[in-house]
């Protein structure tokens, strides 16, 4: 139960559309005025014009009255107008005996034509003053629509609604939401607001029933300020305190209706901005369950088969030792270092990928030959490529980049490792190095005479854990590419991959030539 007390004596301010009776009494004056002028104007001309022609003045009278949009004092106008024209005018009026029709047919058509000008007039205005507010509403509402879409986060979009509220309103907003069982302030349009304890009580009052509540309703009448719920697609999400800076004024009928709206607006957002941002978190999760499964599934596969192969020749060469002559030991040597070597890099790839996906990447960059990075890499590879040729074309004027030396071996080492899996043993890999057109990147491009990459592939080949359907072996994680593109995009390069128009493909990324 929330008790909100007040002065029993305490006059609530007057509406902004309620007009002061001096300001009543003060359009019936004018429109005394004015029929009195256009009767004093009417005394001057009467010589010189026919009386029917002065009903134009009264007419002229009238009209100016009814654009003030009141109809009693424009009815009042249109009334006193035809007693003065008879009065003053027709000296038969007073005698209801009388025969002279014309003058009468004359009053009767008078009265019809001023009450008929002051309904036209008055309708007229009032459509144009609706039409005008609609279009201020709908320009207002468009414009905190666009600040609101382009806009993330629930504190950064309260503080969009208060700030525009507040602006728009002459006002003081505070936007208050629900943390745990109390409603705790989340923005402000100025700073240093705050809300006592009866205040807050209020707004909970609004929060929990979801009605508005304050100054200038039915509700709390006496509170010092306007209690609008933020209501959502769930109900209330939260509550707008009002407060006008200008004293005994209270908000328009039509100025509620906008503050209603843009209350909605804003609740709205809200409520969107919440469910996408549980929309992500259940793809993170479902990516996450995803990702968890496809590396303990490879995991498990790629681990098994190494080990497997390792235990089986160390086994044979335990139990057939004094048996096997030199060439099978150096031969099941060789396996048990080949197997294990792939152990290894297995296991290098799953640390790298965690290492630099969880940390800021640390790049010691300095400026070096791209000649001399292939060259160091194909040394340290010459056992991975066999026969298969390799040719490397650069460009006469290739200056130095900077880069991390071990990190961009280890994207070329990727790069190459691929090709080699792709390229057939006849085949060569060609390496290319050169500048761009605008002498601002270098590009570097390893190419392969294999089968290509299916098209839907494209995109999808420097994902983690994705392995092209063309592959034949169902070895490895499907994590090199996924390693080239983090650290490629860490020198602020581009990776990508595409397909040679003889046949193949080709994987390239570009460096920056300037640190």
């Amino acid at each position: 139960m929330y008790v909100v007390t007040g002065n029993r004596n305490q006059i609530a301010p007057q509406n902004d559309i309620t007009m002061p009776w001096q300001k009543v009494w003060g359009a019936y004056i004018l429109a005394f005025v004015a029929v009195t002028v256009a009767t004093l104007l009417n005394l001057l001309l009467h010589n010189y014009f026919d009386l029917g022609n002065l009903i134009f003045l009264y007419l002229i009278s009238v009209t100016i009255i009814a654009f003030s949009g009141r109809i009693g004092p424009s009815m009042f106008a249109s009334i006193l107008s035809v007693m003065a024209y008879g009065l003053v005018f027709l000296p038969s009026f007073s005698n209801f005996s009388s025969r002279d029709f014309g003058y009468l047919a004359s009053l009767i058509v008078m009265i019809l034509l001023t009450q008929l000008i002051v309904y036209l007039i008055v309708i007229t205005r009032r459509q144009t003053i609706t039409a005008q507010h609609a279009e201020r509403q709908t320009a207002a509402l468009n414009k905190l629509s666009r600040q609101l879409a382009s806009a993330r986060g629930v504190d950064k979009l309260l503080s969009i609604g208060v700030t525009f509220i507040g602006d728009s309103f002459n006002s003081d907003i505070v936007a208050l939401l629900p943390e745990g069982n109390d409603l705790k302030v989340r923005a402000t349009s100025s700073p240093n607001l705050t809300m006592d304890e009866k205040e807050m009580s209020v707004a909970r009052w609004v929060y929990d029933l979801g009605q508005n509540a304050g100054v200038g309703t039915d509700t709390l009448p006496m509170a010092s300020a306007l209690y609008i719920p933020l209501l959502a697609s769930q109900g209330a999400i939260g509550v707008l305190r009002i407060k006008r800076n200008t004293t005994n004024k209270l908000f328009s009928p039509e100025q509620l209706d906008l503050l209603e709206t843009c209350a909605n607006q804003i609740a709205l957002a809200i409520d969107v901005d919440r469910l996408q941002e549980q929309s992500k978190i259940s793809e993170l999760k479902q990516e996450i369950a995803h990702t968890r499964n496809a590396l303990l599934q490879t995991v498990s596969k790629d681990l098994r088969a190494p080990l497997e192969a390792i235990m089986l020749s160390a086994n044979t060469q335990m139990q057939l030792s004094r048996e096997l002559n030199p060439e099978n030991i150096v031969r099941i040597a060789q396996n048990i270092h080949t197997e294990a070597e792939h152990l290894n890099s297995i296991i290098n790839n799953l640390l790298q990928i965690t290492y630099l996906e969880s940390e800021a990447i640390e790049l010691h960059k300095s400026y070096g030959s791209i000649k001399d990075l292939i060259t160091n890499v194909l040394q340290s590879s010459r056992v991975k490529i066999g026969s298969t040729p390799v040719y490397i074309k650069l460009d006469k004027d290739l200056p130095d980049v900077p880069f991390d030396q071990k990190l961009l071996e280890g994207v070329i080492i990727n790069l190459l490792d691929n090709a080699i899996k792709f390229a057939p043993p006849d085949k060569p890999i060609e390496i290319f190095a050169v500048l761009s057109n605008d002498k601002e990147r270098v590009i570097i491009s390893i190419e392969d005479y294999g089968p290509g990459i299916v098209e839907d592939e494209i995109n999808l080949l420097f994902d983690k854990f994705y392995r092209g359907r063309s592959l034949t072996t169902e070895r490895g994680l499907g994590l090199g590419l996924a390693i080239c593109r983090i650290i490629v995009e860490a020198h602020g390069g581009k990776i990508w991959a595409e397909n040679r128009e003889g046949g193949g493909s080709a994987f390239r990324f570009t460096l920056s030539v300037r640190m």
